[in-house]
Parts: structure tokens; C-alpha cells; sequence
């Protein structure tokens, strides 16, 4: 009544089979928590209330539910509705003790599981001139495959229906020859797979017992391996997927290397597009002329973002003076128009060179901070002028006033002051360094470049000048005895490689990055006669088909040094920064460039890198040094390899080596 069910009659048969008293099952049926279920009440009591208001429970209706004993086990019974024709709201249930029959079925099911488990196929088989033959098949066949046993009892060459084509054509006569040739042992056992009547395959596992009374005949009793098999077939693939995890999370990690500057840009370069978007697009939309100057600013802040991450690195190698300068010929022009783009006006007086020689992240490193107001103003307002006085290259950055400009101009007067003195030292400075800034840190980068800074502070404006050493870059003259083997896993980089050492004069062995020739390539090079004066590797090696990175160039410097290379080996990174060089040197390189350099800067680099000292991995060990776990990782190509090596140059060290 209103969605209460109350028991209002109990007979007194609860005492006898479940031991509770009558009257205390009369109530509200919620409330009977030591008769009904803890699910009963909570799930199907309120759906059977909600189907006798609405209509839907006929007179008559069984269900099966838990009522608890008074000692707490649990009993089954089934229940049969009937009506009050009296009064709609009352119905009568009779309940029945099902419980044996429950625990019947129960057993039942088990026993016919077991039975179910237990099912084998049996066939007698005889072979007689070289044909084999059924000559019995039990009634399981027709259980377990469907077949009729006696379709089954012919000559075994023609059961399509019941062996694979593959079976029939090329196991079944192996079987058949061995058995004749007395190669079959009693006992023998085999996988084979069997056809179902509706066509699908079943596995089977085969013990063969020989007929100790006529030689010719085979008894085979079949075991269904088909669950197993599956989860045989689980197991691997999960391994195969842990597998897979693991070289995903090392792709991921190896892939860094090449992600870690445009992740980290992001967010410095928000800012800048935003503002050059902001002042371009007006003049965009009236003149569409204007568009490709629009495309080469945005190009110029995507510069100077990565500028901003690899001036982190630099600033901190600077303060713990680990920084370790990399001089180089620099395109000037060209790199400065690419800094400036629209933030800034550019000047460069015609004396000055097109090359020149210098350390391109502490050059730009100071500018970025010259020129950190660009941002703010309009470019008519910030300038780069770029000039050369006697033997000194200079740069001047002239900015509008600042925040603090006539407390500055009030301190220094318009007086060019070093920036060493106007530099912030200590704890302040550690924290402006730590995203790249700090006139003091700029004062440094002057210093280390053997050049010197300043800052003046006129009343309309500021003025920043960095002035360094003239070194004027060389030409690109490569004798032509120069021999390069070079590995790469893009075809684009290897083709333009390719041509530029044409250009260039240069003999040169370009190889791919499948894995066979990436194990194979120690060798290569250890079989070129004479040996290359440069060996470049690809920092990230690509599989060539699943495009993921599958081994790093570094792992190749060890094996070329055990095969005997005593050249320049030098890694081609997409970044050059100051991390990755002191990386790429403690794994065993002698210098890294940039990929993809078109062939002036590759000529010019290749000049560096030869003209270099000899590095210390250049001169050959007196005896090669083995490690277990360095042959253990190599694949065995690479193994071969260094051992062949090891035979032609230290042959009393083979023994040694064929041991590790």
C-alpha cells in the first residue's frame, strides 16, 4: 500500500524450517533484514512492488529468491503469487525449499563439465603400402566435431573434410614414410589441427601408441588443446605489448632530443606572434603585397623562440663556467635579417663580411637581450646597426626609453659603462639567469668572445654595443683526398647531402638507415680502403617503415672504434646547443654539426672539423678493450664485425674476445 509491502500473516512453518519466529516476520518487509537478503531489499523488493502496483505480476508468478535461517546460512526457496480476489492490495506467496534441488543441478552441471573435459577422440589407423587408412573413429567425433565417425573411417589422404589441405599434402606423407622407416617412436605426440563440421579449426594434440599385436596399425587418441592454445596466444601477445610499451616509452624518450625545444618554445613564442600578428594583419588586409613580409616575421619570432630556449642552456653553462665556446663561419646577413625580421630595423654597413667567424649562440644570446623591448614598439623605434673600426666587428642596438630609464640615466649618465659593472651579481642574478637574461650574464658572454659591452643612457633613448674580434670566415677549399661515409635515415637529407658533396668536390659514401644496414654499417666503413677522413651518423635512426626511432647514432661510435676507425666521427643533430654538444662528446663523438646544411655550410663545417685538434678518441688503443656487456647489446652483425677486426689487428686477443 503506497509502495509499503507489510507482511501481515506468517505461518508457523518459519519456526520450523528457518527458526524464526512468526510473529516477528509480520512488518514492514524493509525492516526484515534477518529473513530477506541484504540485495533483496536493496534491488528486487522495490521492483516487485513497482510490477504489483503497475499490473504486470500475474496471478500465479514463480520466482526463486534467499530467505536466511536463524543461525545465519542461507536457504532457497520458490515462491508462488496468488491474488486476493477480496482485496486487491493483499496477495498470498507460498514458498517451497529448493535448496536440494539447486545443489543437484549444481552438481549435475559440474559432472557434465567434466565429462565435457574429459571427451577425447580416438582413431585406429592402418598403414599398408605406403597408404594410410582409418579403420576406427569413436562416437566423440560426432561430439565434438560434428562429423558422423563412420565418414570418417577411409583412406586418410581423402578426409577434406576433416584435415587442413596443408596436412594432407605435406605432413601426411612425412608421418606416413616415417612410420615405415621405423623413424615414429611409440609414444610419439604432435599438434594437428582438425575441421568442424561447420567449418571452423580445432587444435588438437595427438599421442600415437603402437598395436602390439599387428605392427601396421596406430591407435591416436586427440586431446582438445584449442583453449590453451588461445591463451598460449594471449601470453605472447601480451609480451609482445609489454614489448612494445617498452620501445614506445624509449622511442618517447629518444624523441625528446628532437621535441624538447619546440615544446619548451611554445609558450615563449605566444607573446611574440601574438604582438607581430597584431601590428601586421591591419596592413595585411589592405595590402596584400605585404603578405610575405607578414610570413618571414612570423618566421623570424618562430628564430628567436628557439633562441630564447637555447639561451637557458647557455646562461647556466656561462654562470658555472662549463660553457665551452663553438666557434664557427656564420652567414652574418643572412642570420641577422632572419634575428630581425619586423621587430626591429636592420643596418649593415658594406664593409662588412658576408662570413665571418664566431660564436653564434653567445652573439645572438646578447642580442635577444639588446633587443628585449622590440616586442613593446614599433620597429622604426628599435635598430641594429652592424659596422666594422680597424679589426673590430661591431653591433649597436639603439631601444626607446625604458620603465626605469631616468633613474638609470641619473645613476650612469650617458657614459658607455660596461656591462660587468652594471650587472646584477648573486642570488638576483641567479634568478634572472635562470630564463636566459641578466646584463651581467651579456657582459659575460662579451668576455668570453675576447670582445666587450656597454650601455648608455641618452635622454631620448638607449644605446647597447657589443664590439668582438674580426675573424673573417675562410673559403671552402677541401683537398680532394677527402673521403666521407655518412648514415641517414631521411632519403631527403641523404640527397641533399649527396649533391652537396659533389659540389664540393668530395668523395662520398652515403648509406640508408634500414637496420641491416645500420648493424652493418662498422663494417663498411672498417672495409673502405683508404678509410674516410668523416664519418657522419644521424643522431635519430628511424625504422624505415614504422618511422619510429629504433636505435641512436651515439650506439654506433663504440663498434666503429672497436673495428679499427681512428677518423673524425661526428653526430648530425637537428640542434647544436651547448647540452647536446657535451653530450654528444662524453658518448664518444668528436664534434656534431646541423643537419641538413645546404653545401657552402656543410664545406665550411667540414673545414672546421678537420682543421680541429685530434681529439683523444682518434688515437687507437694499444690492445682493443672488451666488455662483455657492450658484445652483449651489439646485434650480431656488429659482432662479427669487431671480431673480424679484432683477427686483423690484435690476433692474440681473439680468444679473448670469442669468450666475452
Amino acid at each position: 500500500k503506497d509502495g509499503v509491502s507489510t507482511r501481515i500473516y506468517s505461518s508457523q512453518s518459519h519456526r520450523t524450517i528457518l527458526g524464526h519466529d512468526p510473529e516477528l516476520c509480520n512488518g514492514d518487509s524493509m525492516t526484515l533484514t534477518h529473513l530477506y537478503s541484504t540485495d533483496f531489499l536493496a534491488i528486487d523488493l522495490p521492483r516487485l512492488i513497482a510490477a504489483f502496483e503497475s499490473g504486470n505480476i500475474p496471478d500465479g508468478f514463480r520466482v526463486e529468491l534467499l530467505l536466511l535461517h536463524a543461525d545465519g546460512h542461507e536457504v532457497w526457496f520458490e515462491s508462488c503469487l496468488s491474488r486476493d480476489t477480496d482485496n486487491s492490495q493483499r496477495f498470498l506467496l507460498v514458498f517451497r525449499d529448493i535448496t536440494d534441488r539447486r545443489e543437484r543441478h549444481a552438481r549435475e552441471k559440474e559432472v557434465l563439465r567434466k565429462l565435457d573435459l574429459a571427451f577425447d577422440l580416438v582413431a585406429q589407423i592402418e598403414v599398408k603400402d605406403g597408404v594410410s587408412t582409418r579403420i576406427y573413429s569413436s562416437q566423440s567425433h560426432r561430439t565434438i566435431l560434428g562429423h558422423d565417425p563412420e565418414s570418417c573411417n577411409v583412406d586418410e589422404a581423402t578426409l577434406t573434410h576433416l584435415y587442413t589441405p596443408d596436412f594432407i599434402r605435406y605432413e601426411l606423407p612425412s608421418l606416413v614414410a616415417a612410420f615405415q622407416c621405423g623413424e615414429m617412436e611409440n609414444g610419439m605426440t604432435g599438434e594437428q589441427v582438425l575441421l568442424h563440421a561447420d567449418g571452423h579449426e580445432v587444435w588438437f594434440e595427438w599421442r600415437a601408441s603402437f598395436d602390439g599385436e599387428n605392427p601396421q596399425r596406430i591407435l591416436i587418441v586427440f586431446r582438445d588443446i584449442t583453449d590453451r592454445r588461445e591463451r598460449h596466444r594471449l601470453e605472447v601477445e601480451n609480451i609482445r605489448l609489454a614489448v612494445s610499451r617498452t620501445k614506445d616509452e624509449e622511442a618517447m624518450d629518444f624523441l625528446s632530443h628532437e621535441l624538447k625545444t619546440r615544446f619548451t618554445t611554445c609558450s615563449a613564442l605566444v607573446d611574440g606572434v601574438r604582438q607581430t600578428v597584431a601590428a601586421v594583419a591591419p596592413r595585411a588586409l589592405c595590402a596584400p603585397h605585404n603578405a610575405a613580409e607578414c610570413l618571414d616575421d612570423l618566421t623570424s619570432q618562430l628564430q628567436r623562440g628557439v633562441r630564447i630556449c637555447m639561451d637557458t642552456a647557455v646562461a647556466k653553462q656561462l654562470m658555472h663556467g662549463s660553457y665551452e665556446p663553438r666557434v664557427r663561419d656564420v652567414d652574418l646577413r643572412t642570420e641577422l635579417r632572419t634575428f630581425c625580421g619586423l621587430r626591429l630595423s636592420l643596418h649593415v654597413e658594406e664593409s662588412v663580411p658576408q662570413w665571418v667567424r664566431l660564436d653564434a649562440n653567445l652573439l645572438f644570446h646578447v642580442l635577444e637581450n639588446f633587443a628585449s623591448n622590440a616586442g613593446k614598439y614599433s620597429r622604426r623605434y628599435v635598430h641594429l646597426h652592424v659596422s666594422v673600426t680597424g679589426k673590430r666587428l661591431g653591433f649597436e642596438v639603439t631601444n626607446p626609453p625604458g620603465e626605469h630609464h631616468a633613474e638609470m640615466r641619473e645613476l650612469y649618465g650617458s657614459n658607455a659603462s660596461p656591462l660587468f659593472e652594471l650587472g646584477v651579481q648573486g642570488p638576483q642574478a641567479e634568478a634572472m639567469i635562470s630564463n636566459g637574461n641578466g646584463l651581467y650574464l651579456v657582459g659575460k658572454c662579451a668576455a668570453v668572445m675576447g670582445g666587450m659591452s656597454s650601455l648608455q643612457f641618452f635622454e631620448d633613448k638607449v644605446c647597447a654595443g657589443l664590439w668582438l674580434p674580426l675573424a673573417i670566415g675562410v673559403d671552402v677549399l677541401l683537398p680532394a683526398t677527402i673521403r666521407v661515409a655518412s648514415l641517414d635515415d631521411d632519403e631527403l637529407t641523404r640527397q641533399i647531402d649527396a649533391e652537396s658533396f659533389l659540389q664540393l668536390g668530395v668523395e662520398s659514401f652515403v648509406r640508408g638507415a634500414t637496420p641491416e644496414e645500420v648493424d652493418g654499417f662498422p663494417l663498411f666503413v672498417a672495409a673502405l680502403d683508404p678509410p674516410p677522413n668523416v664519418v657522419l651518423i644521424d643522431y635519430r635512426l628511424d625504422h624505415p617503415t614504422l618511422r619510429t626511432p629504433f636505435r641512436r647514432g651515439t650506439d654506433l661510435l663504440g663498434p666503429l672504434r672497436y673495428a679499427g676507425y681512428t677518423g673524425k666521427l661526428v653526430i648530425k643533430s637537428a640542434n647544436d646547443t651547448a647540452d647536446d654538444v657535451a653530450r654528444f662528446k662524453r658518448a664518444g663523438a668528436d664534434d656534431t654539426i646541423v643537419k641538413g646544411l645546404a653545401f657552402e655550410a656543410l664545406g665550411r663545417e667540414l673545414v672546421r672539423v678537420l682543421g680541429a685538434a685530434q681529439s683523444a678518441h682518434a688515437v687507437p688503443p694499444e690492445a682493443p678493450v672488451l666488455d662483455a656487456t657492450v658484445l652483449a647489446q651489439m646485434s650480431v652483425t656488429a659482432r662479427a664485425c669487431m671480431l673480424q677486426c679484432v683477427r686483423k689487428q690484435a690476433p692474440e686477443a681473439v680468444g679473448m674476445a670469442e669468450a666475452a
